[in-house]
């Protein structure tokens, strides 16, 4: 984890804000990676889990990768509602997993700010400049522990 031009006036509240966000622009570096290899827009995420429980998360995942998320109704039972569909569907009680839409409801959609728009837009070309500025450092400090991992 890297904090660029973190100073003594930075608060926790900043600190957390930077995680978040570059949590954020590493999604947003992820789906367009997936549009460019795989021709995958992604223009809807779902969210699941407990973060999709956090309605403020949720709108800076919008704003941040220019996407809409629909956050899901009781998002941190979304491991067992996909399990359930793999037998409703494996059993065929439904056709496909497309016919399971009506078991998954939407419990509120987020749209991005687009007056965030050009501001997220600076910050996600300064994120990729510092990425691939340290890549090889990252290289370095990390090959050993990830070898070990093979």
């Amino acid at each position: 984890m890297l904090f660029r031009s973190i100073g003594l006036v930075h608060s926790r509240a900043h600190v957390l804000r930077a995680l978040l966000e570059g949590i954020g622009l590493n999604l947003r570096w992820t789906l367009e990676q997936f549009r460019a290899d795989f021709g995958f827009p992604a223009a809807t995420l779902r969210a699941t889990g407990g973060g999709a429980t956090n309605d403020l998360w949720l709108q800076g995942i919008a704003d941040i990768t220019g996407r809409t998320v629909a956050a899901v109704d009781r998002p941190i039972f979304s491991g067992t509602l996909g399990a359930a569909a793999c037998v409703l569907v494996g059993s065929g009680r439904f056709e496909s997993f497309n016919a399971l839409d009506q078991l998954v409801r939407v419990r509120r959609t987020f749209q991005p700010n687009l007056e965030l728009k050009p501001m997220f837009d600076e910050r996600f070309a300064a994120y990729q400049e510092v990425y691939r500025g340290l890549e090889k450092a990252y290289r370095l400090a990390n090959y050993e522990r990830f070898q070990k991992c093979r």
